[in-house]
């Protein structure tokens, strides 16, 4: 007998799953939409998987019918010429109105000897539109992946020109707004989509807060999950919004295949954990895109000081101690200015008087997976001096013996027995600690 299908709320990947947090966000896309002044697009940047398009498809299901939205996946349409781009947003529309049972037959159709089709656009469709949706609603274009039209209109067969223009539009028709999400890893052309966006306002979608893991893990309402388990839970993801949901997956799943199972404890997290770690090795291998050598230099270093002694305070200095006596050596600048960066992205944090990574299941990544990161860091070998020393005593001690046996022979040196290594370059799954 087949067993009944699961009711699995949680879908990693898919943005119409639970949605969790956000506020600062929402309300600022609620301003700016409630804004009567003409304006410019408001953009949202943020690093893969961390919810951009789920934040504008969830436009309609928190936005009342007062704005007619309208979703544009840039990144799946056809954008060989301008023209592809005002059409796909001609045909997206005209689906939205459908859904608001908005009469079409007043949206008029351009005529194919159409000369040039953003004149037409601007002068012919777009009012047409606003007056069928209405002056007490606004048409708010959801452009997402804005990254994709910057470098469709950099193709030959583009006029040229389009952020001006549709920035021209938003001037002219305050009924009009756009939203648009942009890719982090492409952060240094934003200023190309000027004067449409403005660099410097562009919000940054951030790791969701404690808070937020809270909520999304008791969505159901059919078992509880104690704080200490969302905080287990919280360490290992950091709130990224994308290993968050499939924590959440496993947790539902380990409810359902555990009859009578109402409270899930922190010994159950635990053991959920590698199951999602395996699961989400993609998602963590994203996280090094756009890193330095330094940058990854630096966490390869503290993943292996944090294996070394899991409860040891590490901070810059004690990095830059470490590397001193390591295959790789950096200057307290050069360190200071990767920890900025890391921080800045959200890799490492401040904890407890300690630098740590903020999300916990990517310590096990960097030491099981360091053969893609194409760098091998070893635990410190002995210092020069050291290591001299060390040489010199055991060289004394065996002229000592060859002169108190007054008989030539070879002595094994005794060394000192050395600390333990990790070496992260042989292609080979660490334990982790």
């Amino acid at each position: 007998m087949d067993s009944a299908p699961s009711t699995n709320p949680y879908r990693p990947g898919d943005p119409l799953a639970p949605f969790a947090g956000r506020q600062t966000e929402l309300a600022r896309i609620d301003q700016y939409l409630k804004d009567p002044l003409p304006g410019v697009a408001l953009a949202f940047m943020g690093w893969h998987w961390l919810g951009k398009t789920a934040l504008l498809r969830r436009f309609d299901s928190i936005f009342d019918e007062s704005f007619v939205g309208v979703y544009l996946p840039l990144k799946q349409l056809p954008l060989t010429t301008e023209e592809e781009l005002l059409q796909a947003i001609m045909d997206s529309t005209a689906r939205a109105l459908t859904l608001r049972d908005l009469t079409l037959s007043r949206i008029p159709e351009p005529e194919p000897d159409t000369p040039l089709l953003r004149v037409w656009f601007a002068e012919t469709w777009l009012p047409a539109v606003l007056q069928i949706v209405r002056p007490h609603r606004k048409l708010v274009l959801l452009m997402d992946d804005a990254q994709a039209w910057l470098d469709a209109e950099a193709g030959e067969h583009w006029l040229g020109g389009s952020f001006n223009f549709f920035a021209d539009l938003l001037q002219q028709q305050p009924q009009l707004k756009m939203l648009l999400t942009f890719a982090a890893e492409r952060e240094e052309d934003l200023p190309r989509l000027s004067p449409l966006v403005n660099p410097t306002a562009v919000q940054r979608l951030s790791l969701l807060p404690i808070e937020a893991t809270r909520w999304l893990l008791r969505y159901p309402g059919l078992y509880a999950v104690v704080d200490d388990s969302v905080t287990v839970v919280h360490r290992a993801t950091g709130g990224h919004p994308q290993l968050l949901q499939r924590f959440a997956h496993h947790i539902y799943q380990y409810y359902e295949t555990h009859p009578g199972t109402t409270t899930i404890m922190p010994d159950i997290v635990r053991v959920l954990q590698r199951n999602v770690y395996h699961a989400s090795v993609g998602e963590l291998t994203s996280l090094r895109a756009g890193l330095t050598d330094v940058e990854l230099l630096l966490l390869l270093t503290f993943s292996n000081m944090r294996y070394e002694d899991p409860l040891k305070a590490i901070n810059a200095n004690a990095i830059a101690d470490w590397m001193v006596e390591s295959d790789y050596v950096l200057d307290r600048t050069a360190i200071h200015a990767a920890l900025r960066s890391l921080e800045y992205r959200e890799l490492m944090t401040h904890r407890s008087g300690s630098l740590e990574l903020t999300i916990g299941m990517l310590q096990t990544w960097l030491l099981e997976s360091t053969t893609r990161a194409g760098i091998a860091i070893s635990t410190p070998r002995l210092s020069r001096r050291v290591l001299a020393a060390v040489l010199v005593i055991a060289l004394l001690a065996l002229v000592l013996v060859v002169v108190l046996s007054n008989t030539p022979q070879s002595e094994s040196v005794p060394t000192s027995a050395p600390r333990p290594t990790v070496t992260l370059a042989n292609g080979e799954s660490t334990e982790e600690p």
